[in-house]
């Protein structure tokens, strides 16, 4: 679970379940749900996941995670809020070693709900230690 107190002053709450299968060909499937308890307004929200891995630590590891449901709160900037709405959400994420210390990784991912939508791709270093 978790517990958030956010500077606008509303509270959240929620918890996390989620069922992970590991296949011996090195390909990992997660599905899993999401709820979260927003006040003021006793708002509830559910969402639902879907993940799929292929790869290996030391090894190319490509990651596609989607997400879909209900969210109860969103800040849209110093006096706008957004409450009780949809949203979706798909990623795509690719790693790769380098060594067997380092590597870098690349994703992509794509978001909407009512108020907005943005896309992000990002990169970044990384080091086993």
């Amino acid at each position: 679970g978790y517990a958030a107190n956010v500077a606008d002053g509303h509270r959240d709450r929620g918890l996390v379940g989620s069922a992970a299968w590991y296949f011996a060909d090195r390909q990992v499937v997660e599905a899993g749900v999401r709820m979260a308890q927003s006040n003021p307004g006793s708002i509830t929200a559910w969402r639902g996941f879907a993940a799929y891995t292929f790869g290996a630590v030391g090894a190319d590891t490509v990651a596609l995670r989607a997400e879909s449901g209900r969210e109860a709160w969103q800040s849209l900037g110093a006096d706008a809020a957004v409450a009780d709405f949809r949203s979706h959400e798909v990623a795509l994420a690719w790693r790769h070693w380098l060594t067997r210390e380092a590597g870098f990784a690349i994703d992509v991912a794509y978001y909407s709900n009512p108020s907005y939508r943005r896309g992000t791709l990002g990169a970044v270093a990384f080091f086993a230690f």
